[in-house]
């Protein structure tokens, strides 16, 4: 809500700067639960399915971190590797990997190299 209409926030302009509006119906949080039910885990948030439209029941869903990182509207801000003449998001590497999204960042912008910080084991 606040992104969409709060001009102060400052994620305003990727959302209501842009048009984006929340059903007024979820203006209630009960028409809201009504709508989207619970959180499949608590790992899902609220993800528009066509990041262009706005927050309703037909363009919304609960979606995981890596779902809503593959749908961005900026891919720019998509960080690819390559590593066996294979190129996937950071995102997808983790769960190819079975490493977490952030430790999966943080190697990387340390400097690691695409297969260290991919085939590294991850110490517990």
């Amino acid at each position: 809500m606040h992104r969409c209409y709060n001009t102060n926030n400052k994620h305003y302009a990727d959302y209501g700067g842009r048009g984006i509006t929340v059903d007024t119906r979820w203006h209630n949080i009960i028409q809201f639960y009504n709508d989207m039910g619970d959180k499949p885990t608590p790992y899902h948030t609220i993800e528009r399915i066509n990041n262009d439209g706005s927050y309703n029941p037909k363009n919304c869903k609960w979606g995981t971190r890596k779902e809503q990182a593959n749908n961005r509207r900026k891919p720019k801000n998509r960080r690819f590797l390559t590593y066996n003449n294979t190129t996937h998001d950071i995102a997808e590497w983790a769960v190819l990997c079975n490493i977490s999204i952030k430790t999966l960042q943080k190697r990387i912008r340390v400097g690691w190299s695409a297969q260290r910080a991919l085939t590294i084991p991850v110490k517990h």
